[in-house]
């Protein structure tokens, strides 16, 4: 505001508008009086929407993260894509049914041992995902399905063979943690004494 005022009065005086003005009888504080009342009006909505406006939308923004992040799993694993939420884990789905419950054609890579070279694949026909009632574990619970684990070499010069391991199961209930992704202060009256959501 301070560029452009300084602009403006620049411009009026480069082409003597100025001394027309005061020639003409109007004083210089009328002249800026337009400036004066939009600038002292931005000052106030400013210190408004810094004080006022933006720490209530944090604080609101905060309180609903929680009732996002207890939304069912489930409903985040879509159809066809890849999910890679759960740290170390990347799951597919083929399809889902509308219960958001019943899935088929599951496929789960496991990498959480992938620094020891390691690599497993887990791949199943049909099965269920649930949430545990506290929330705190995702239940996958898989049927006819296979898990393929790999061990693979990390050198390059060592020819050692190592063994390629494959397990047949009827019924396989493969677990997630979901603490990772609860908020460390659910209580919104909390949220108050974060420096984003004070005046």
């Amino acid at each position: 505001i301070l560029i452009a005022s300084v602009m403006v009065m620049g411009g009026l005086a480069e082409h003597y508008e100025l001394s027309s003005m005061k020639s003409a009888g109007v004083s210089l504080i009328r002249i800026l009086r337009p400036l004066l009342i939009f600038g002292v009006f931005a000052v106030f909505f400013s210190v408004y929407t810094s004080n006022t406006l933006i720490p209530k939308a944090n604080l609101k923004f905060g309180s609903r993260m929680f009732d996002i992040q207890q939304k069912k799993p489930a409903l985040s694993l879509e159809v066809g894509t890849f999910n890679d939420d759960f740290q170390g884990y990347s799951i597919h789905i083929g399809e889902k049914a509308g219960n958001g419950v019943d899935v088929s054609d599951i496929l789960i890579y496991d990498q959480t041992k992938i620094n020891t070279g390691e690599l497993t694949t887990i791949t199943a026909k049909e099965g269920q995902m649930f949430a545990t009632e506290d929330g705190s574990i995702f239940v996958m619970k898989l049927q006819d399905g296979y898990q393929y684990v790999e061990q693979r070499q990390r050198s390059h010069h060592n020819n050692t063979p190592y063994p390629y391991i494959r397990t047949e199961f009827d019924t396989w209930e493969k677990m997630f943690d979901l603490t990772e992704f609860a908020l460390d202060r659910t209580n919104p009256d909390l949220f108050k004494t974060n420096r984003q959501m004070l005046s």
